[in-house]
């Protein structure tokens, strides 16, 4: 009697505390997103007096009403706390997990790689090897900013709609 009291409490317990996933939906386009904690996610949505704001960071928890948001400040110790209602969101990309990670190490890696290419050649002194990479790099960071997209493309006027599943 004991374990099957035990079991019933264990798997109420886990009922209880099964993760959501966000599934954004346009039928008139026949196309689903699918977004659980721990996606990376930019939402456009209506803030502090109606004014549209953006976030855009890992999600860390959803809910039948809102999305969190935990993103580390700039001061040490600090935490900006973000929920975001689901009837507020007016816009939303989900992106690769690795995009925060990949921007900038690819821009930084291009940019020493132009830099010891060009120090290769032995016809131009230090001062323009630098100004060269330098707008080398500059030129390659847009082409980046340009492959990484981070604008909001998907609008709920455009026919999207929101649900709150729970994950399998």
């Amino acid at each position: 009697m004991r374990i099957a009291l035990t079991f019933l409490l264990v798997l109420s317990g886990s009922a209880l505390m099964a993760q959501k996933k966000l599934v954004f939906q346009n039928d008139q386009l026949g196309e689903t997103i699918e977004v659980k904690e721990g996606d990376y996610l930019k939402l456009r949505y209506k803030g502090y007096l109606d004014q549209e704001a953006e976030v855009e960071n890992y999600v860390s928890e959803i809910s039948d009403i809102a999305i969190h948001y935990i993103q580390p400040t700039k001061k040490e110790g600090l935490m900006d706390n973000r929920t975001i209602m689901l009837g507020d969101i007016t816009g939303f990309r989900r992106m690769s997990k690795m995009r925060p990670f990949l921007v900038p190490l690819t821009s930084v890696g291009v940019g020493v790689g132009i830099y010891y290419t060009i120090s290769a050649n032995n016809s131009l002194n230090e001062t323009e090897q630098l100004l060269y990479s330098l707008g080398a790099s500059i030129g390659t960071s847009l082409l980046i900013n340009r492959i990484f997209k981070t604008d909001i493309k998907l609008k709920m006027s455009d026919g999207w709609y929101i649900r709150v599943v729970l994950a399998q």
